[in-house]
């Protein structure tokens, strides 16, 4: 294989994995209005984000670690009992708001 073939095949991978459909988007507020939900095993969801998904719903993706399904719902508690912000950063694939990092921002 030329090394023009190499290059060829690469750009073509590189552009499967970054489709026009896959983005990614953040919101960040004080969680108070934000509703968490556990739909057993380790999905959760977050409703009403103010993201630009239906009903402001981001979720864990369904591959994620029970973990960090536990991390993200005690992120968001002590924030809301804190009274302090949280972002979450989401990629919109195939109609779902798929989180992929959360957090606390410095103060």
């Amino acid at each position: 294989m030329s090394i023009f073939s190499r290059t060829v095949a690469g750009l073509a991978a590189s552009m499967a994995f970054f489709s026009a459909e896959s983005f990614a988007v953040r919101v960040q507020a004080i969680p108070n209005s934000w509703t968490m939900q556990s739909y057993g095993g380790v999905a959760v969801a977050l409703w009403n984000t103010g993201s630009t998904c239906n009903m402001g719903l981001v979720e864990i993706p369904p591959n994620e670690s029970e973990q960090r399904s536990k991390l993200l719902w005690s992120t968001v508690l002590a924030a809301r009992v804190a009274q302090l912000p949280v972002f979450v950063d989401y990629e919109v694939s195939s109609g779902h708001c798929y989180i992929t990092t959360f957090g606390i921002p410095p103060a």
